[in-house]
């Protein structure tokens, strides 16, 4: 129970500030594993991500040879929500690969 001091709206806290900044750090390493000799394009989806973004990006090490990072925004074509089943607008934000992609 209990909220965790910084939102009252909140009733429990899953996963303490540690844990998840644990497993952050785990997926960066993972990615500069991964994508080693390889040219990554990390896309962030706004405006939700910015904050874990920010901190998977500082975590990747070594940054892989030529690794870019973009930002896109996701708008549903059905609606408010967006389930399994529906369409899924991105749009690039700046750079070269600016435009839409649909999913």
């Amino acid at each position: 129970g209990g909220g965790n001091g910084l939102n009252k709206d909140v009733a429990d806290v899953l996963y303490s500030r540690d844990a998840i900044s644990k497993r952050v750090s785990a997926l960066g390493k993972e990615i500069a594993e991964d994508f080693k000799g390889k040219r990554p394009l990390i896309v962030g989806i706004l405006k939700g991500c910015f904050m874990f973004f920010s901190d998977l990006c500082k975590e990747i090490d070594p940054v892989p040879d030529g690794c870019e990072v973009h930002f896109a925004k996701a708008r549903s074509y059905e609606g408010n929500t967006c389930e399994s089943n529906q369409s899924v607008k991105l749009t690039f934000l700046g750079g070269e690969d600016e435009g839409e992609l649909i999913r």
